[in-house]
């Protein structure tokens, strides 16, 4: 509470990112958390993997100022999703990010929709897969990262790969990377 008083007085930003190493949706006192940042009259962003994320928590954020939303999907298929994420909700992911969609459509919301794809070495055979589902969609960024350890908390478990092929590929086409959504579409 404390810092969202310094944020709204002190600061040109109006804008709080919720995401890092770990679920925001996961919090106990997210829903508080989010009430708390909207009475400073901040913007939300929020980065989530989409598990929680369903139309009905979705609906109480866009209450709460929520302008952009980044789904970290981080694959093409169930099974490469099971291995990055060591998850098995990708089905469940996918619906939620889907609703969310439609629904924002429905309704000619301005709030920015982005997927998300951490590229490594065990999912990268899929990233143009990955690219070409959503390039059509109604979101308004596809972004791919190339996977980092931050803070040394990698086990291991997945790999780094050389991204730079990856960005050599779309460089003529730089929105097939990151696609803003049309503005006749909104209102």
């Amino acid at each position: 509470r404390e810092l969202v008083g310094q944020l709204k007085d002190k600061s040109d930003s109006k804008k709080v990112v919720l995401c890092g190493i770990g679920e925001p949706t996961l919090h106990p006192d997210f829903k508080e958390i989010i009430q708390i940042l909207n009475k400073g009259d901040l913007n939300i962003c929020l980065t989530t993997n989409g598990i929680n994320l369903d139309l009905e928590l979705y609906k109480f954020l866009l209450k709460h100022n929520l302008k952009q939303l980044n789904f970290s999907i981080n694959a093409y298929t169930q099974d490469i999703y099971k291995l990055v994420m060591n998850q098995d909700n990708f089905y469940n992911v996918l619906r939620n990010v889907k609703s969310i969609i439609e629904y924002t459509d429905d309704i000619k919301l301005s709030v920015e929709l982005n997927v998300t794809f951490v590229l490594c070495e065990e999912n990268n055979h899929e990233v143009n897969d990955f690219i070409n589902e959503w390039y059509n969609s109604d979101i308004s960024h596809i972004v791919i990262h190339p996977m980092n350890n931050r803070a040394g908390l990698l086990n291991g478990r997945l790999k780094q790969v050389d991204h730079w092929s990856l960005a050599k590929k779309y460089a003529d086409d730089p929105s097939r990377l990151q696609r803003k959504r049309t503005e006749e579409r909104r209102v």
